[in-house]
């Protein structure tokens, strides 16, 4: 009968570089979303500081409230874009910017502000091609 015998070759150096990537590989993807979800944010309330947006003007008071209540927390490993503008004592970022799941944007702003989700949606696509350019610069980095 016959008999097959496989020997693999290099096999610590294998083990050192996988154990060397996934030590670093919280690192390059943190700094990576923490990127992609900066830019999103400022994709969807593109804040200019005072009362000032990169949005046109269309006869609405604008205090720059939305903008400075919008901001990026980090726990961990996860990135949370939040947006907690009150006005009167009401919270309103959902009426302008729609909630996590892209929905309950105000009608007026439709075509003005770029919803929430959309906006992570369209900088974590256009954000793969990097994405992955940096994953293999980390396998190279570790010897893989």
């Amino acid at each position: 009968m016959p008999q097959f015998s496989v020997r693999v070759e290099g096999l610590d150096k294998l083990r050192v570089g996988l154990n060397k990537f996934i030590t670093t590989l919280p690192v390059i993807t943190k700094a990576w979303l923490k990127r992609v979800m900066t830019l999103a944010m400022k994709r969807s309330v593109p804040y200019k500081g005072g009362n000032a947006y990169a949005i046109p003007e269309r006869g609405h008071e604008r205090t720059g409230n939305l903008g400075r209540s919008t901001y990026l927390m980090e726990s961990g490993q996860t990135y949370t874009i939040k947006s907690e503008a009150m006005r009167k004592g009401r919270a309103y970022s959902a009426f302008v910017i729609g909630n996590s799941a892209g929905e309950g944007q105000a009608s007026v702003h439709y075509g003005f502000w770029t919803p929430m989700r959309s906006a992570v949606d369209l900088e974590l696509e256009a954000a793969l091609p990097e994405g992955d350019r940096v994953l293999q610069k980390g396998i190279e980095a570790a010897g893989l």
